[in-house]
């Protein structure tokens, strides 16, 4: 593989901001997507000071990164035979390109030493641009959570991702949910993987449990191969108000890796999708792995995808997921989850061929259990969403 163009120096190559640049003041005048070429461009000059001149030879890779590569739909195939080739050479070269994206953004906040330890990993800190905050109680860093609003196909604002709970911020999570009217949680991790704690176990399996104000209640669990589905009660006990709230535990995932089959992930967004529609229009999907990266961002780049294919027809997978990063550091993480995502779209598109329907994956014993549920009949009853 040709080596892509770099920045000069080591120092430039990192492309951290500089502590003393308020870039949050300009931004309502400015492109985030340039902020890492101008702390790039700054740190080439000051560079070429200390040298005594400016190095104009040198070449900054943001002046050739695209923000997408749009593909119609009859012409993936080919494309993706193209990118595949030679042990996916061509989605590599696009993923070396989508490391840069975003990483200067500032994270301020995070970086606060009172929020430092309600950070479950030091190296993926919310940008402050579309973080989520929390309504401010005693301190004025009561408003931080570990999590960033994510544009879906509808709004900017679509999603939430996150952290898998610290043992700590229970509190500060249930309040998210409460605050940001979350009706549905997509959990991609298991609490412990391979001997280590991924995520705390945030929810009661019996007895109703406090956090803090809110208090949740499980109301029913349903046990499947691939994931599970949880129901809860969640209740506000200041306002005594409540609503439901629903789990969606996908426990087939590897960290840091991909399911062993594309239907797998796409079956479990429809169920997602099917129960969202009972759901408050305004109300975001939260999800979260363990570090609210990888396979989050591979599940919202999924979704995203499954709408563009179905109502643009065509695909973007490298524009949705520059979208995403520019949101939260780190969306996909790996290259396998990179291609993962192209190969889920090749086997959509493959099926629509074949199918001629709209709704391509469907588990019939799952999607009937999920369908039966009491709790969501119950919801969708009383809130006029179902006849």
């Amino acid at each position: 593989m040709a080596p892509r163009a770099t920045c000069p120096s080591a120092a430039i190559q990192m492309l951290s901001p500089c502590p003393r640049i308020q870039v949050s003041s300009v931004e309502q005048f400015l492109d985030v997507s340039l902020v890492p070429w101008l702390l790039w461009l700054l740190e080439a000059s000051s560079s070429g000071k200390r040298k005594g001149k400016m190095q104009r030879t040198m070449t900054c890779p943001f002046l050739k990164l695209s923000k997408s590569k749009l593909i119609r739909v009859e012409n993936f195939e080919a494309y993706f035979k193209k990118q595949h080739a030679d042990s996916n050479c061509g989605f590599a070269e696009e993923y070396e390109d989508l490391k840069l994206v975003g990483i200067s953004l500032p994270k301020y906040a995070a970086e606060l030493a009172e929020n430092r330890g309600k950070n479950r990993y030091n190296n993926v800190l919310p940008y402050d641009i579309s973080r989520v905050k929390l309504s401010v109680q005693t301190h004025s860093t009561d408003d931080y959570i570990n999590a960033n609003y994510m544009p879906g196909y509808h709004s900017k604002k679509d999603f939430i991702a996150t952290q898998g709970p610290l043992p700590n911020t229970l509190k500060d999570f249930w309040r998210m949910v409460w605050e940001k009217n979350v009706y549905a949680i997509v959990m991609l991790t298991k609490c412990v993987e391979q001997g280590r704690t991924k995520c705390e176990e945030y929810w009661p399996s019996k007895q109703a449990q406090d956090y803090g104000d809110i208090t949740v209640t499980m109301t029913s669990e349903i046990v499947l191969p691939e994931w599970t589905i949880r129901d809860f009660t969640v209740k506000n006990n200041q306002t005594s108000e409540s609503h439901p709230l629903r789990q969606f535990h996908f426990t087939s995932w590897p960290d840091h890796g991909v399911p062993d089959t594309t239907d797998l992930l796409i079956n479990f967004r429809y169920l997602v999708r099917d129960y969202m529609k009972q759901s408050p229009p305004e109300s975001p999907v939260l999800v979260h792995c363990s570090a609210g990266v990888g396979r989050t961002g591979t599940f919202i780049a999924i979704d995203r995808l499954i709408y563009q294919i179905e109502n643009e027809n065509t695909v973007d997978v490298y524009g949705i997921v520059y979208d995403l990063r520019m949101h939260r550091p780190l969306m996909v993480q790996t290259e396998d989850q990179y291609v993962f995502l192209n190969q889920c779209v090749l086997d959509i598109i493959r099926s629509q061929k074949d199918s001629k329907v709209d709704l391509i994956y469907q588990n019939t014993t799952a999607m009937t259990i999920y369908e039966n549920l009491a709790p969501v009949t119950a919801f969708g009853k009383t809130n006029g969403y179902i006849a």
